[in-house]
């Protein structure tokens, strides 16, 4: 039968941290089987301002983080990475083919970390995932954003406007 949804929501444990203390992450990965990484340092201008703390964070945080699940032989390690990886479209439909393009300190750092995990998976075999979302949507959603423009529009001017 598989479980049911609340069920799935019981065997999940969410942990907020900061992904700097290699010992910390060791501690929380240990007697899991899947490790869903969403942590990451995000703002694009911000980035430009205080670009170490996102190299720290994104990159040198998830090494830790794969390190960690590495010696605790996690069945998986699901990766979240970003559609900032690929800058400036290239050509549309966009897949795995387009060229990464770091065009902020911050897709940088997630094209680092998506590498590192790569190499994880290569070196070590340790079962990898990585995804890439776009236009995600959801509680503190900035404004700015793609879904909320266009609703903005829509119920402003009972329209709603593409491009520039």
């Amino acid at each position: 039968m598989g479980l049911i949804l609340g069920e799935v929501f019981s065997e999940i444990r969410v942990v907020m941290g900061d992904l700097r203390y290699p010992d910390a992450i060791q501690k929380l990965v240990k007697g899991q089987e899947i490790v869903f990484h969403l942590a990451a340092l995000i703002g694009i201008p911000y980035s430009y301002v205080h670009p170490i703390d996102y190299i720290q964070t994104n990159v040198l945080g998830t090494s830790y983080l794969l390190n960690a699940c590495l010696a605790e032989k996690i069945e998986t390690f699901v990766h979240t990475s970003t559609s900032e990886v690929y800058g400036t479209t290239r050509y549309v439909p966009i897949d795995e083919g387009h060229p990464l393009q770091g065009q902020s300190p911050y897709s940088a750092s997630k094209i680092a970390a998506d590498k590192i995990a790569e190499s994880f998976f290569h070196s070590y075999q340790l079962p990898v995932a990585i995804i890439r979302p776009f236009n995600t949507y959801g509680p503190r959603q900035p404004a700015r954003a793609v879904i909320p423009t266009i609703v903005t529009q829509a119920l402003r001017n009972n329209e709603v406007r593409l491009g520039s």
